[in-house]
């Protein structure tokens, strides 16, 4: 039988400095090893009463998508990469150009996005924030 390679996402990603010159996009394997980090992330901040809770994670592949549509990875000169998990079920990357304050963000992915159809995600809080 043929092994199950876990969904792949490309989002765009944005920089709001004149002088980011970097990704464009983000390439992200959504394995099951991240997908239970992000849900352990959100019961976490959701228990804390916070809004968003950070920590280092280098999952992403930064770069560019070519005319064809195809992702080319290309950026090395990022540091500090950061995925942070919201009180409302979203969450992203960040990271910055090396040797700058000049910050890249990936589009936000909703964990309502990775439930399996008819799979219940049990919240620690109360229905206003479930995903």
């Amino acid at each position: 039988m043929a092994e199950t390679k876990p969904p792949v996402v490309i989002t765009s990603v944005s920089c709001h400095d004149e002088y980011g010159d970097g990704p464009r996009a983000a390439r992200i394997e959504l394995d099951e090893e991240l997908i239970e980090r992000v849900k352990t992330l959100w019961e976490a901040v959701n228990k804390a009463g916070a809004h968003v809770i950070s920590e280092r994670d280098y999952s992403p592949e930064w770069g560019r998508v070519d005319e064809d549509g195809r992702f080319e990875v290309g950026m090395d000169r990022l540091d500090v990469m950061m995925l942070e998990v919201w009180h409302d079920g979203e969450f992203q990357w960040s990271a910055y150009l090396k040797n700058t304050t000049v910050r890249f963000e990936t589009g936000p992915i909703s964990l309502k996005t990775l439930r399996p159809i008819g799979e219940e995600f049990e919240s620690p809080v109360d229905d206003d924030v479930r995903p």
